[in-house]
């Protein structure tokens, strides 16, 4: 999500805007370290613009120690081979019930594939950010 000009500028007449973020805060295009600087506005380092006030969170990276979605990985193959299964067995047998089952854990099994592309997305891009964060860090040293 990009901040829109109007929206900064209006950003720029809130009260609160002074205030210095606190902790490790890293701007999401270029992994420059925001701490000490305004809860929104312009990155010195790249020029992105980031807000960090705690509803918009916009260009904004914090590290959240992410771990791969192993376990969202192994629900999806259960589920879908359960559900493979199922409806192979109803096929064979033409019984209702055993199409439900299949139907029912084949849905889970793809609700599971879907979370976990979401977290496998999420956890790459963490990654990536955490990656470019410890060169900007070393680079600085």
């Amino acid at each position: 999500m990009v901040i829109q000009e109007s929206e900064l500028r209006r950003l720029e007449r809130d009260p609160t805007r002074m205030r210095e973020m606190v902790g490790e805060v890293y701007c999401a295009s270029c992994g420059y370290c925001l701490k000490a600087l305004p809860y929104f506005g312009r990155c010195p380092e790249c020029g992105s613009v980031y807000n960090a006030q705690s509803l918009n969170m916009t260009g904004i990276y914090m590290s959240q120690h992410l771990r791969p979605p192993i376990g969202l990985a192994f629900g999806a193959l259960v589920g879908l081979a359960i559900g493979a299964v199922l409806l192979v067995m109803a096929a064979a047998d033409l019984t209702i019930w055993w199409i439900g089952f299949g139907a029912f854990f084949s849905i889970t099994g793809l609700l599971y594939l879907r979370l976990l592309l979401r977290e496998a997305g999420r956890f790459l891009r963490s990654r990536s950010v955490e990656k470019m964060i410890e060169q900007a860090k070393r680079e600085r040293e």
